[in-house]
């Protein structure tokens, strides 16, 4: 039981931190949601393209068509991944300047300075002030690592159910 609430904590805090990258730079993110599953469609499309013109080819189809397609769908399954890239770069930089700007609207609060001079409030401040740099990198490419993951498996497992 304890496990499960912490596994709802944690998918929780998740969906609060996406809600940030929307929050943040609202295109950019829909940009990184959207190439996830293009991403994994991609393969998909490549390898039934493939397997179009092997069929086409062994059955003496004209087979032009299904080259272009496979030709476009692998041109695009090597060029996504750059693109993916950069996007999340965006979505990193325009997350940690919101971060940072939201830190320091924050301070505006403060009624008195004092708080400073609790070191522990200090190193925490200094702590979300460095960790604003990186931990949105690990977090975005983890889960759209893990969304495209499991689409690409689930896309092919479907294309593949066709043959049983």
């Amino acid at each position: 039981m304890k496990h499960l609430q912490k596994l709802n904590q944690y998918f929780n805090e998740l969906t609060r931190t996406y809600r940030l990258f929307f929050k943040s730079a609202p295109l950019v993110a829909t940009c990184v949601l959207l190439l996830a599953p293009l991403q994994a469609v991609i393969p998909l499309l490549a390898v039934a393209a493939g397997q179009k013109v092997i069929d086409q080819v062994t059955n003496h189809s004209p087979f032009m068509e299904m080259i272009i397609v496979w030709i476009v769908a692998t041109a695009f399954q090597q060029f996504l991944p750059s693109l993916s890239t950069m996007v999340q770069g965006v979505l990193t930089d325009k997350l940690t300047g919101f971060i940072n700007i939201s830190l320091m609207k924050k301070s505006e609060d403060l009624q008195s300075i004092s708080i400073f001079d609790d070191s522990k409030y200090f190193d925490d401040l200094q702590m979300l002030r460095d960790d604003a740099s990186w931990r949105p990198v690990n977090l975005i490419v983890f889960g759209v690592s893990v969304l495209q993951s499991f689409l690409t498996l689930a896309f092919m497992l479907i294309y593949l159910a066709r043959y049983n």
